[in-house]
């Protein structure tokens, strides 16, 4: 029984894995990643593995972090979200010879990387409320884990 058990569970175990990594080879779209991490979700730090496909549509940035959205509206559920650090940032300036979150407005890109899903306290009159939200982010660990398509 204790061997059954243990065969059983590893089967749930690698077809739960399936999901998270590349779908067939191919790109995952925003969606896609949206989808797959609700479908995944035990908790909200469910994480899809794989190579996600988006055209950035929006930026922007904060003290420690600079984003690409999936969406214009970076606040809706279908959006996917690029983690710039400073540093990353830095380098694919200088790469691009421009501050990558203008240089790849409008542009397709492809990322290797991690999707998992971010909670985010709404803020109302500049304070923080119990209020939360998710959002669906990958942090570009490495440069060369991005490619421009188009």
């Amino acid at each position: 029984m204790k061997h059954s058990l243990l065969i059983l569970m590893l089967l749930i175990a690698s077809n739960s894995y399936s999901k998270s990594s590349i779908l067939d080879g191919k790109s995952i779209s925003p969606s896609q990643a949206v989808q797959l991490l609700d479908e995944n979700n035990k908790e909200w730090s469910a994480k899809v593995k794989g190579v996600f496909e988006l055209k950035v549509n929006g930026s922007g940035k904060d003290n420690k972090w600079g984003y690409l959205n999936s969406n214009e509206n970076y606040r809706i559920k279908e959006n996917l979200t690029i983690k710039l650090s400073k540093h990353i940032r830095k380098r694919l300036t200088k790469k691009f010879g421009d501050d990558p979150l203008e240089y790849l407005k409008g542009k397709t890109i492809r990322v290797k990387g991690e999707a998992k899903k971010v909670k985010i306290r709404k803020i109302v009159d500049g304070k923080k409320t119990n209020l939360v939200y998710f959002q669906a982010h990958v942090i570009l660990e490495r440069i060369k884990d991005l490619e421009i398509v188009d």
